[in-house]
């Protein structure tokens, strides 16, 4: 199963692959309609002394917006950008790996292409701690090539960067004390090395955490702590409970795009391992697989369309392969499932502490990772596979492309922050903040104060309001016991309340209570305004 190409034309396609990678995800970056997320990343951008969970990646995005601008489009490419920083990262740990341009680069390719038709419509600005997380995830296996004291203080460091970045990764530390005591495994003071080890990893992890705090705070650690109040944390995003929920609201999704996509390349693969095959055959029965699989795709989840099956069947068949190859080739790849149960691990990470844990995990940054700690045996079937993978990718994104043409848009520039954005002007959101906005205007233009109760509050938050003068994160839903003493909060503070559609009836019988009367009504909302 080799793939004979001369050294030139392979140079080539890489090459051309590098640049389609690096040039492509920029095209039409302004096609997808905002949503409350991303309006929520940008207010923690701006203040990002309030955001602790993520304070560094915020820290970076403010220094960003400074140079480039506060616009959702402008935070929309140094999202692309640091998902190229970690892509690129993990694929060139794969070239000095593998010493493969041609997988290096396909692979670089085809995840960056994916990571813009994913990830910027689900939670664009998650990409923030990627590039952190990554170099935790490499800096992990370059400490288990040879482990020592000079490795684990750089894991250290890294991993300070990667929690300042993203505080829930801090469930990663106590897997580092496991990787000291499985490093020193042939010492003979086993036990000297592994306290020696780790108080070195713990000193340098404190005194770069702290050093980045004071300069994220300008010298004042105690921003940082005040920070950490309770009622400044979307508490929700670490509630077990809800992540339980989220994973069974999207099962179906998950099923009908994951698995049976991994069931078929799978199979795919299986037959390119055997010792008879052909090349040939593996790329005709992994194409008949890839279309079926599209096509069932389509057929499931319509409107939905993303490479997600590709790419996660991808990640689970990596993982799957040193254990099918262990089992039917060659017992001395058995080592390398250590580093591939720490590479699934990092991956992992991106879904601790999200209520997105079917959507986020780190697996465009994994899957180079994990493809270089395979046998060399299986590099010409990584090629095989990516080749097909790829155009797959491509074909799923004209395809999402020519769907997005056949909606009507709309320039959202009028808005400031919003320009070089479009977006579909019969949606509900739209219509909406094009009702809202003008009485806003009239309202600061009187004087008057005035608060969003909703969800969908963020976007007017951040248009309208250079501060924060209701803590960002005091609320993320009004729903359940919180939505009543929310608003009896913003009775008290503001002269006029537009409630967005979708609350419970108690919460207009509290605004009356409270001495409002209804003003108008409009495209989902209703503004009250103090008697």
């Amino acid at each position: 199963m080799q793939i004979k190409m001369t050294r030139q034309r392979v140079l080539l396609i890489s090459l051309l692959s590098v640049i389609c990678g690096l040039v492509l995800p920029y095209v039409a970056l302004g096609d997808y309609v905002y949503w409350t997320d991303e309006a929520y990343q940008a207010l923690s951008v701006r203040n990002y002394s309030d955001a602790p969970i993520g304070m560094l990646a915020f820290y970076i995005g403010n220094l960003w917006t400074r140079l480039a601008g506060d616009g959702l489009y402008q935070l929309r490419l140094l999202m692309v950008i640091c998902y190229q920083i970690s892509i690129a990262a993990s694929c060139l740990f794969l070239y000095r790996k593998t010493g493969q341009p041609l997988l290096s680069s396909l692979l670089f390719l085809m995840l960056c292409v994916a990571a813009r038709f994913v990830s910027l419509p689900l939670y664009g600005w998650d990409a923030g701690a990627y590039p952190f997380m990554t170099a935790f995830a490499i800096g992990l296996l370059w400490y288990m090539g040879r482990p020592g004291l000079r490795r684990i203080a750089a894991v250290g460091a890294l991993s300070a960067l990667m929690v300042l970045s993203r505080a829930s990764t801090l469930a990663a530390l106590p897997a580092i004390l496991v990787l000291i005591i499985w490093g020193s495994r042939d010492e003979r003071r086993r036990l000297v090395t592994v306290v020696k080890q780790s108080a070195v990893g713990l000193i340098v992890f404190a005194a770069v955490g702290c050093g980045v705090i004071l300069l994220m705070t300008g010298g004042d650690f105690s921003v940082y702590v005040r920070a950490w109040s309770p009622d400044n944390i979307i508490n929700r995003h670490f509630e077990t409970g809800y992540l339980i929920w989220r994973l069974q609201e999207c099962s179906r999704n998950v099923f009908v795009a994951y698995y049976p996509m991994a069931l078929c390349f799978a199979g795919a693969c299986l037959v390119g391992l055997m010792k008879r095959s052909r090349l040939a055959g593996f790329w005709t029965v992994s194409a008949v697989c890839a279309f079926l699989s599209f096509n069932f795709m389509r057929m499931y989840l319509k409107d939905d369309i993303h490479p997600f099956g590709l790419l996660q069947s991808f990640y689970i068949l990596v993982l799957v392969l040193p254990w099918l190859y262990n089992a039917t080739h060659d017992s001395r790849l058995r080592p390398e499932v250590a580093r591939m149960t720490v590479v699934t691990g990092c991956v992992m990470l991106a879904t601790v502490g999200s209520d997105g844990f079917v959507e986020r995990p780190m697996v465009l940054t994994g899957i180079p990772l994990l493809c270089a700690l395979m046998d060399k045996r299986l590099y010409s079937l990584l090629i095989s596979y990516t080749g097909v993978a790829l155009v797959s990718v491509l074909a799923m994104t004209l395809y999402v492309q020519r769907e997005n043409l056949k909606t009507s848009t709309a320039d959202l520039g009028g808005f400031g922050h919003l320009a070089g954005l479009s977006a579909d002007p019969e949606l509900t959101d739209i219509l909406t903040l094009t009702e809202i906005a003008p009485r806003i205007e009239a309202i600061a233009d009187k004087g008057g104060q005035y608060a969003v109760a909703g969800t969908e509050r963020y976007i007017y938050d951040y248009i309208y309001k250079d501060t924060t003068s209701y803590n960002l994160h005091h609320f993320h839903y009004l729903d359940g016991e919180d939505e009543l003493g929310i608003l009896r909060e913003l009775c008290v503070a503001y002269d006029y309340i537009f409630l967005l559609s979708g609350r419970n009836k108690s919460s207009a019988s509290m605004l009356k209570a409270c001495g409002f009367e209804v003003e108008c009504e409009g495209c989902g909302f209703t503004l009250y305004h103090r008697m």
